[in-house]
């Protein structure tokens, strides 16, 4: 049923208020395995890597995100370069740009 506002509140379907924040999930492939991330689609490519730090130990400024065979700027947004929801980017690791441990 429809109220004053015209929003049905009976609706099996969520309603934007209780859907999740607007995100998409990227596969980052490194060394072997696939790294999945979820996150918002206007964060930059510096965002990606921040992200990916911890979860590889390679520095921000040794990592190289390539996707569709281009490497990714850090200032850019992913919706700006069309990363979709699903998309599998590659990271490669400069040597000698782990963290130590």
């Amino acid at each position: 049923m429809a109220d004053s506002d015209g929003v049905d509140n009976n609706s099996a379907l969520p309603t934007g208020s209780l859907s999740p924040p607007n995100t998409i999930k990227i596969h980052i492939k490194f060394s072997g395995r696939t790294i999945p991330l979820t996150i918002p689609p206007d964060s930059t490519v510096r965002i990606v890597k921040s992200l990916l730090q911890p979860l590889t130990n390679v520095l921000i400024r040794g990592q190289k995100l390539i996707f569709k065979g281009k490497v990714l700027i850090d200032a850019m947004n992913l919706d700006q370069l069309k990363i979709l929801d699903g998309a599998k980017i590659m990271l490669i690791a400069s040597e000698g740009l782990h963290q130590g441990g």
